[in-house]
């Protein structure tokens, strides 16, 4: 329940949509309140390269997370394991002892 709720927090086209919806509203404003800058074709108002840029961390850290929470499930499916096999061979050792 928690990683389906986890996942739709971290849901990087939602975020990214959010982030643009931003970004374009800076630049309108940026634009209505100095004509001089939407003439200006070498500068990027829109930023496009922070927006980018922050989509790739958001998937990166999307991505650390996933692999954490998996190599933490995989090391608790160990640890069961090996206390499962451990606590067999103990049994086994004391039928054997008692025989």
């Amino acid at each position: 329940m928690r990683i389906s709720k986890g996942f739709t927090i971290l849901d990087v086209p939602t975020l990214m949509d959010k982030i643009k919806i931003i970004y374009k509203a800076r630049a309108i404003d940026l634009i209505k309140n100095d004509p001089i800058i939407s003439e200006d074709t070498s500068c990027d108002h829109n930023k496009i390269e922070q927006v980018l840029l922050i989509s790739y961390i958001l998937k990166i850290v999307k991505l650390v997370i996933i692999i954490l929470n998996f190599s933490y499930l995989l090391a608790m499916f160990w640890y069961i394991m090996c206390k499962l096999v451990e606590d067999f061979d103990n049994a086994n050792y004391k039928l054997e002892k008692y025989q």
